[in-house]
């Protein structure tokens, strides 16, 4: 463990984030005008990508994204199913995004080799210009998050959320903004309330489960939560969509069960009070991560986020004040950090 009055470098690397935007520079949204092109020169009508792990949760973050920015459909990748290219789907009119932090993974690199097959473009996202998953694209969006030292995804994942943001930006001009300039304080400025919460990941630190709880924009936020406290912890958490949860799985919040509410301003306050009023009903460990401070003060704990130009940075401040949690859940459970069971900086998944 970290030796006493000296932060993890886990700590370290989320306290970095707003220094990693700040020195980016215009690479990545250079890269994401020559991928849209290419993909409007193919004909490419709606995009493909193929994730695992914390990419996976910022390709979720794209769907919703580009879907309320541009009216365009984004899919979700089931990479098992291009293990053999010659029975790989169809994949027409599409566009194929490989998402991968390392690159390095043999399962998403077979998605964009099946697209090249078939004549497809393809754009690599990735933090390693060098590796596999860069060489088998038509064009390199880089991450640039610089050296990740942590083990658990942290600078590459918001840089991830970001290149979304500049592939959408390419497609709709002036769409997304501002955000370059006001993105590194609101991280700042969200990093430093998250670690002020120390109440609230003790409370998740006792609970012996966690469900956490977004939508819309904050669903990608929720699913990212649920796996930094599962994998960095070992907590037994889970990520819900809130139609999901209300299927059915609310039942499971009986007694000490705790909840994490990520709540976005693309749907109303009154329907995150009703969600909020539900669990309540179940279980009084609840915490809110919001821009409202009406709704922060819903919880048994809250988290206010800073306001926000538009409602995907709330989604993306609410997954980098999640990060926080993780780390200060973890000082609660006696638990190194930066070394988590069962957790590879790259996993090379087939």
């Amino acid at each position: 463990m970290s030796a006493p009055g000296t932060s993890s470098v886990l700590e370290q690397e989320i306290r970095s984030q707003s220094s990693m935007l700040e020195g980016r520079g215009p690479a990545g949204a250079e890269a994401a005008a020559r991928a849209v092109a290419r993909f409007r020169a193919e004909g490419a009508e709606h995009l493909l990508v193929a994730a695992r792990g914390s990419s996976d949760n910022a390709a979720r973050f794209g769907q919703y994204l580009l879907a309320d920015r541009l009216r365009l459909l984004v899919s979700l990748a089931a990479p098992s199913a291009f293990a053999r290219p010659e029975r790989a789907p169809r994949l027409g009119h599409m566009g194929v995004i490989g998402l991968s932090q390392s690159g390095q993974s043999p399962d998403i690199v077979s998605v964009l080799e099946a697209a090249r097959a078939q004549d497809r473009p393809t754009v690599a996202v990735t933090n390693d210009e060098g590796s596999p998953l860069a060489l088998a694209a038509d064009v390199i969006v880089p991450l640039a998050a610089g050296e990740e030292r942590s083990v658990a995804a942290t600078k590459t994942y918001l840089a991830s959320l970001v290149a979304f943001v500049e592939l959408a930006d390419a497609y709709d001009p002036g769409g997304v903004v501002p955000w370059a300039t006001r993105l590194p304080a609101l991280v700042h400025e969200t990093v430093e309330r998250a670690f002020a919460a120390g109440d609230a990941s003790g409370m998740l630190a006792a609970a012996p489960s966690l469900s956490v709880v977004g939508r819309g924009l904050g669903y990608s936020a929720a699913m990212e939560a649920a796996l930094k406290m599962r994998e960095v912890n070992g907590i037994l958490a889970e990520g819900w969509a809130a139609p999901d949860l209300l299927h059915g799985p609310i039942a499971g919040l009986q007694g000490h069960r705790a909840v994490l509410l990520i709540t976005t301003p693309d749907f109303p306050p009154a329907y995150w009070r009703g969600i909020a009023e539900l669990v309540l009903a179940r279980t009084a460990d609840l915490v809110v991560i919001s821009d409202d401070r009406g709704l922060s003060a819903l919880g048994r704990f809250g988290i206010p986020l800073p306001s926000g130009p538009a409602p995907w940075i709330s989604s993306t401040l609410a997954a980098v004040a999640a990060q926080a949690l993780a780390v200060m859940t973890g000082r609660h459970l006696g638990i190194d950090v930066d070394r988590p069971d069962g957790l590879m900086k790259v996993t090379r998944t087939r």
